[in-house]
């Protein structure tokens, strides 16, 4: 639905408030602003200098300290950061105690409300836009600090109706529930009035935009911007790979298995008999109910959640990167293993900056005959492999942080 002009469609947005749940792209929307001298404030759930010190020194002997520890970004100033710690740690806590989909999506509806109306009563008068992200902004963008101001939301990942109609089936032939209850219908209008107050709409990718205009929302407030990285750990240095390893090396790096297609992945390989397989899946994949350490000849390594060092350590041991996703927004982990000299497998919807047959294969989603046939292609043709391994590295260098938010910046001064 078009928006009249408005005093908040009109004015120039100089100075942004950001809310930000977690630390999406390790704050890359906030960081650039405030690099860019435009943040006003910063509201987020956790930010560790303002927790540092109230912290025990035990606590950095702890499994995963190191996340609590990297919520905080250089080039954002702690006095520009307004943070409600003791809230982002129950959440935190509350969606690792979730035992389904169901009750996974009604603690994020939860918080997303609560920390939208938090905003709304933290926010000062300094700013003249607000950026927020969807299903966390509504309260926000409905209260009266926020009428005059223009009004920016980024839609993460395509809308939750669509979702359903991509994943519920999915859910269903891998023996799971895909829940379709009070909070997900919450969830869907949270969207669809987003939307509606939303001045400028910006996604990371032509997948999404496409799939918000199906979905009733004016094309013309919308803004496809490819997200970046961080600088790449590899562009001082040399990818070393032997040159016959003893079975070709796939990666598969993410959260959720059921929504990034890896039943399907795991039904190629049962059809490739080329060349001997070894995958490594990084990630938190417990929705899947089959989790075989083996499928024919080809062996699989199922490595759990990990850092992105070690993430990083895992991409130059490999040879290509494969993500068969059925539903993303723009999978930055894509990005990341451009930089790192991988070849990338991917479909469609992982909404990705790939050129296909240039620095990756792009398949059809639940299509394992083509998958099987891009992995083989890669894993028996070296010099192939090799000729997209160093156009990615080229393509990568359009994709950083820096990159990002000047297109970022440039959509918003349109």
């Amino acid at each position: 639905m078009k928006q009249s002009a408005t005093l908040s469609t009109t004015r120039s947005p100089q100075r942004l408030d950001v809310a930000q749940l977690g630390a999406r792209m390790h704050y890359a929307v906030p960081a650039g602003l405030a690099k860019a001298e435009r943040l006003n404030r910063f509201y987020t759930d956790l930010w560790y200098p303002r927790l540092k010190p109230f912290l025990p020194r035990t606590l950095s002997r702890l499994n995963g300290f190191s996340r609590i520890s990297g919520r905080s970004h250089p080039d954002i100033p702690s006095s520009r950061v307004k943070s409600c710690p003791i809230r982002g740690v129950r959440y935190a806590l509350d969606l690792q105690r979730a035992d389904s989909e169901a009750e996974r999506i009604r603690r994020f509806v939860q918080m997303g409300r609560w920390f939208a109306g938090w905003v709304a009563a933290q926010s000062d008068q300094n700013a003249t836009a607000c950026y927020g992200f969807n299903s966390a902004s509504l309260e926000w963008f409905e209260s009266p600090g926020a009428q005059s101001r223009f009004k920016i939301l980024e839609q993460t990942l395509v809308p939750r109706i669509e979702q359903k109609r991509l994943l519920a089936e999915e859910f269903r032939q891998n023996g799971l529930h895909w829940p379709d209850d009070e909070w997900n219908r919450i969830y869907e209008e949270r969207e669809r009035r987003e939307w509606q107050l939303a001045d400028l709409i910006v996604c990371g990718s032509d997948f999404v935009k496409q799939a918000l205009v199906r979905h009733g929302v004016d094309e013309d407030k919308i803004e496809v911007v490819p997200y970046g990285t961080p600088p790449s750990p590899y562009e001082e240095q040399t990818i070393n790979q032997p040159d016959k390893p003893e079975s070709f090396r796939l990666l598969f790096a993410g959260h959720g298995g059921i929504r990034k297609g890896l039943p399907w992945l795991f039904e190629a390989l049962q059809l490739v008999s080329e060349l001997k397989i070894h995958l490594t899946i990084a990630g938190d994949v417990s929705d899947l109910p089959n989790q075989p350490e083996s499928i024919g000849d080809h062996s699989i390594t199922f490595a759990g959640s990990v850092e992105r060092g070690q993430i990083h350590r895992m991409m130059d041991s490999a040879d290509a990167f494969v993500f068969p996703s059925l539903c993303e927004g723009s999978a930055t982990v894509i990005y990341e293993a451009m930089q790192a000299g991988l070849p990338v497998i991917c479909t469609p919807n992982s909404g990705s900056v790939i050129t296909h047959e240039h620095d990756g294969l792009i398949v059809p989603v639940k299509d394992p005959a083509r998958l099987t046939e891009a992995i083989t292609t890669l894993g028996t043709d070296q010099s192939y492999r090799d000729k997209l391994r160093q156009n990615a590295k080229k393509t990568a260098t359009s994709y950083t942080s820096e990159s990002y938010s000047k297109r970022l910046l440039s959509v918003i001064d349109q």
